[in-house]
């Protein structure tokens, strides 16, 4: 069911579904999707429920235990629906055809094992909808139907284990790999390979004995890697294919080949956004549109912000931008020449730089930008 079958090759992903996606690409739209979700519903109760159902979801096989466990299977299929929103909203589940709820199907496949269901001219249903146990196990009478009890039995627990350690590789996205992203973005700067290795060995040095599943930097199943060649547009190239069995272990693959490329998402320093940051340029904020700016990114007002904020910090330099606008505004109104004005430009960035290089006390360069 979450099973994902990816091509690597260079900076680019290709999955099975003929998209493709820049290196990081999928990851940053977990998230992001995460991210708004967790504002919205309790992942950690979703998380806590489908650890429970790994025990509770099984058909009982004696009779104590059908008092316990004979009264799940509904209230299993409608919780798995709302997993499975999720799951087909995010990739690269989302252009997968969704198929009816795996649980609801596997209950009919063994349907001779619930209180039979008919419709209203006495005909037996052809899938049932209730799932009402009235037996155990332990008192079937023959071999062959032990057997099939036993089988789904099998069949369910794999089934709860697939959700629970898709829950877990969501709370992991936001457990793990934002603080590793922040970290790793303290520096404003791509990082080298040896600033990772240290990096990732104090993160690491964190996690206790407690620290749960979804706290630890870790892929939550296996992969099979081969080599394979894979057709893009008017090529044929050699590629990485993985088969990996769960999302987790996808991302996990994404971020470290992301870190050794340079294709990670950050955090925007303006809209607080996740986007893609790409080999060629580092940047603090995104090129998202700012809306009823006429079309301004965060980019645009975080290079304002900033320099603002250096300015705030620097007296040199704001005394100078403040005598700059004056001076200007002089000139815009015709009460000195152009002349005059480029005069003092010149003069002002003099005394500026002497006032950076120490030349000059402070008071006296106040003086002379108060003229």
């Amino acid at each position: 069911m979450i099973e994902v079958n990816a091509y690597f090759y260079k900076d680019r992903v290709y999955m099975e579904d003929g998209r493709e996606y820049k290196l990081g690409e999928i990851l940053l739209q977990y998230l992001l999707a995460l991210e708004l979700e967790e504002d919205e519903i309790d992942l950690l109760q979703w998380y806590h429920e489908c650890k429970r159902y790994c025990e509770f979801l099984r058909y009982p096989e004696t009779k104590s235990e059908s008092f316990v466990f004979g009264k799940e299977f509904k209230r299993a299929i409608i919780f798995y629906n709302i997993i499975d929103d999720l799951i087909y909203s995010l990739p690269p589940y989302f252009s997968r055809h969704r198929e009816q709820n795996p649980l609801y199907e596997l209950l009919n496949s063994h349907k001779w094992m619930f209180v039979r269901e008919y419709r209203d001219d006495g005909i037996e249903r052809e899938y049932y909808e209730q799932f009402r146990v009235n037996s155990y196990i332990e008192n079937f009478d023959c071999a062959s139907m032990i057997n099939d009890g036993l089988k789904l039995n099998e069949e369910l627990e794999q089934l709860a284990i697939e959700y629970f350690t898709f829950m877990e590789d969501v709370l992991r996205v936001i457990k793990v790999y934002i603080p590793l992203l922040e970290q790793i973005h303290s520096k404003n700067r791509f990082l080298f390979n040896e600033e990772i290795a240290d990096l990732m060995l104090n993160f690491d040095k964190k996690k206790t004995l407690e620290t749960k599943e979804y706290e630890k930097l870790q892929p939550s199943g296996t992969m099979e890697l081969s080599y394979k060649p894979l057709k893009i547009k008017e090529h044929t190239v050699l590629a990485e294919h993985y088969c990996f069995t769960t999302i987790g272990t996808f991302l996990y693959i994404e971020l470290f080949k992301g870190l050794q490329n340079h294709y990670l998402p950050r955090r925007c320093d303006y809209c607080g956004k996740f986007f893609l940051l790409e080999r060629t340029t580092y940047a603090n904020c995104c090129t998202r549109t700012v809306e009823g700016t006429n079309g301004r990114t965060c980019r645009d007002f975080g290079v304002a912000k900033k320099y603002a904020d250096k300015v705030k910090d620097d007296p040199i330099l704001f005394l100078y931008l403040r005598a700059y606008k004056r001076h200007y505004a002089r000139y815009m109104k015709k009460r000195i020449t152009k002349e005059e004005f480029q005069q003092w430009a010149a003069y002002a960035l003099q005394v500026r730089q002497k006032a950076q290089d120490n030349e000059m006390s402070f008071e006296e360069y106040e003086k002379e930008m108060k003229k």
